[in-house]
């Protein structure tokens, strides 16, 4: 293994290690003349200005203010003065992704102690020029004060005049001192989100906005499967007659991504569209092609053989208490595939400048994306320069490379710059969707329907097998290595007397489909499953769904959690539910009998269990039960993220995984038929729109705990919620996501044995 893969493989296995890439350029050495950086990751001017280097992604949750925030506050400037930007990957920043709802929870001690490092020499620094005793003096708005005398030097001064020159490291962190907690006076405040005015006035670079001299733009000819194709051969004769059109490329693929690329190279986009299409291409079309239906078949059989399992979590004896149970309830549940569907079509642009190769595009994944490139080039990793944009696409997608990828063989072999753009068509049909899920679910109770066990088994498609394989990681017996991106939230908070939690691949899927990361990514199917199969337990034993699930939410053995974010570990998710079921007066509601209408709950520890989120939904619901419709008229939502360093964005990312949430919940499906995916555009695939939002509440605990992610929780609790509320509304259970009105008739059908 080589030292660029094994750092892919760090990050990907959820090492939090703040680092990234990108702007153009290195800082020059008259531009280093002007400023001073106490630490790779920030510097500041002779005017007092800081400039921060965001080592994230921006998909619009304003991570670059949120880091800001953090820096400024110990730092001691006034918030006016800072800025961000985006580093040069020539410069050794390390790790750069953006997933997992990570980014805060990671970072957020070490950026309050870089900040402080700048605070301490910048102090020093002003003690020497000011001539006065270093215990009597502080920082504040950018400036070093003399308390008893009120002299004062400001930072952009004291860098002017070379001053301060003190540097620090990592080494030197731990005897840095924080701002006591009730000293803080940015962190917890909403400023104005530093990105906010470029996006406004246009300045906001896109990947897609990218452009320069000499451009090529490609067009890759999609075969007419996802994956197994292969061209024989190549006719461009008809692509020869559109104007614009100089030639086509053909190259395999480096990564186990596409198989192949054929793209049509011309002088505009549309004319490279045009010639992609009239490329006479002789297909190999490869194996028998399969369907979401052979999928599911194939994972039920899987399931079914529990030699194929591998342990993921383990609470005492399941298998045990299991044979000794008078009585067995099973549940099946099943998602479909998910797609990305981002409003900004995947697009790179990629150049070479005579020694340096260039990309510039929006990545999730920046150390990855430089990996792919550097493989796809035949160079190395420091000969390739990726110029980070913003995202418009925050589903997730971004952390792959195909774009990247077929643009930089297409200007390797054209030897021009290059410029490749995805239309809506094959951004959906090729794309690497959330896989599609089979999951059973068994209890074991006693002579006094008393759950005494509870298994739970998984099986999807594993995406890290294709995309990153060095990072799977071993399973509860330590042996045989998982897909932990398909499992985190299965490994729930909850203490059933016994529970097994097992994993299984889907090696059909992982052949037949490509699936990726997805927002959320497993929570949004673990706890579906089980939320949903914990309130079918609560009615088939005739208890209190909620008693049940607090009763088994205990702050003991490995569910005690501990630092940083998961302190008080399985109380923290019983006090959300609390709280929901106040706010909500679900209880009562709950007992309150309404024709067709209904009220369910659900809860979670999203992301996973080192970060964990700690996540509450009520949602309530209308039921047709002529056509089936379901009407959600109103989510609420309790939600623990320890502390929110920029409150309203915290509530913005809340509201948005929410919804995104129910669109999953309700309507989402990429339907994969014959080796294909049907839905092209959004007039197949259907999304949540303006008028399906239901009113939303939305309640944030930030109570001074370490803070975890905002972006992603909210989307686990929606679907059992909802699908539980329906239960509720009229006795019908549906366990397959969406949940259509389709499915909501067959439900009604099987429970008035029809």
């Amino acid at each position: 293994m080589d030292r660029r893969r094994f750092l892919i493989g760090t990050a990907a296995s959820g090492v939090a290690l703040f680092a990234g890439y990108v702007v153009p350029g290195d800082v020059t050495a008259a531009e280093a003349a002007t400023q001073y950086a106490p630490c790779i990751w920030y510097a500041i001017d002779r005017t007092g200005i800081v400039t921060l280097h965001i080592m994230k992604a921006e998909v619009g949750q304003h991570i670059g203010t949120a880091y800001a925030m953090l820096i400024a506050e110990e730092l001691g400037v006034d918030w006016r003065n800072m800025r961000i930007d985006y580093p040069d990957p020539a410069r050794d920043f390390g790790i750069s992704i953006t997933a997992g709802s990570w980014s805060i929870a990671a970072n957020y001690d070490d950026l309050r102690r870089w900040g402080a490092a700048g605070r301490v020499a910048m102090i020093e620094a002003g003690v020497k020029r000011l001539g006065v005793p270093r215990e009597e003096c502080v920082a504040e708005h950018g400036t070093v004060v003399h308390s008893p005398s009120g002299k004062r030097v400001s930072y952009g001064d004291l860098v002017a005049s070379g001053a301060a020159s003190r540097t620090f490291d990592v080494t030197d962190l731990d005897a840095v001192t924080l701002k006591a907690d009730k000293a803080l006076a940015l962190i917890g405040t909403s400023p104005p989100a530093l990105d906010i005015p470029g996006k406004i006035v246009g300045t906001a670079r896109f990947g897609i906005d990218s452009i320069v001299p000499n451009l090529l733009y490609a067009k890759i000819a999609r075969p007419p499967y996802r994956v197994g194709c292969t061209p024989r051969a190549i006719d461009d004769g008809a692509a020869r007659k559109i104007p614009g059109y100089r030639r086509f490329v053909s190259a395999k693929d480096p990564t186990p991504d596409n198989g192949y690329y054929v793209m049509a190279l011309a002088e505009n986009y549309p004319a490279a569209k045009k010639a992609a299409a009239a490329l006479k291409i002789d297909w190999d079309e490869g194996k028998e092609r399969l369907s979401d239906e052979d999928l599911l078949a194939h994972a039920r059989t899987l399931v079914a053989d529990k030699k194929t399992a591998t342990p993921w979590w383990i609470l005492g004896d399941a298998g045990k208490a299991m044979e000794a149970a008078s009585s067995i309830i099973t549940a099946e549940y099943t998602t479909s595939h998910v797609a990305h569907a981002g409003i900004e079509p995947e697009n790179a642009l990629v150049l070479h400048d005579g020694e340096r190769w260039h990309a510039y595009a929006g990545s999730a994944f920046q150390t990855h994306a430089v990996a792919a490139l550097a493989d796809a080039l035949d160079t190395d990793s420091g000969s390739v320069a990726l110029h980070q944009t913003y995202l418009g696409d925050p589903s997730g997608r971004r952390v792959e490379t195909d774009a990247l990828v077929a643009c930089a063989l297409a200007a390797k072999i054209a030897g021009r710059p290059v410029k490749l753009i995805f239309d809506r068509d094959e951004a959906m049909r090729f794309d690497f969707p959330r896989p599609l899920t089979y999951q059973k679910l068994a209890a074991a109770l006693d002579s006094d329907k008393q759950v005494t066990a509870l298994t739970h088994d998984l099986c999807s498609a594993w995406p890290l097998v294709r995309a990153l394989p060095i990072a799977l990681q071993p399973g509860a017996d330590h042996q045989t290595k998982v897909d932990w991106s398909v499992l985190t939230g299965a490994d729930s908070w909850y203490s059933p007397p016994n529970y097994l939690v097992r994993a299984v691949e889907n090696d059909l899927a992982d052949k037949a489909v490509r699936s990726g990361f997805l927002r959320g990514n497993a929570t949004g199917f673990a706890f579906w499953a089980l939320e949903s199969f914990i309130d079918e337990l609560a009615h088939a034993t005739g208890q209190d769904e909620i008693a049940l699930r607090l009763a088994w939410l205990r702050a003991e053995g490995p569910n005690k959690g501990g630092p940083p974010s998961a302190v008080g570990g399985a109380s923290r998710l019983a006090n959300v539910i609390a709280r929901i079921v106040e706010i909500t007066g679900y209880a009562s509601r709950r007992r309150a009998k309404k024709h067709n209408r209904g009220i369910g709950l659900a809860a979670s520890s999203a992301p996973d269990r080192a970060q964990p989120s700690w996540t509450a939904c009520v949602a309530e619901v209308a039921v047709d039960d002529n056509s089936g419709a379901v009407h959600v008229e109103k989510l609420t939502i309790v939600s623990d993220i320890g502390s929110a360093v920029h409150p309203d964005s915290a509530r913005a990312q809340i509201e948005s995984a929410t919804l995104t949430g129910l669109s999953i919940a309700l309507y989402e499906r990429a339907t994969f038929v014959g080796g294909k995916f049907v839905e092209g555009n959004f007039d197949s695939y259907r999304m949540l729109r303006l008028d399906d939002v239901p009113d939303l509440e939305i309640h944030v605990v930030a109570e001074g705990q370490h803070p975890t992610g905002a972006g992603e929780p909210a989307m686990s609790v929606v679907a059992p919620a909802v699908g539980n509320a329906i239960f509720n509304a009229v006795g019908a259970r549906v366990r397959d996501l969406p949940i259509t009105p389709d499915k909501v008739l067959a439900a009604l059908k099987k429970k008035s044995g029809g």
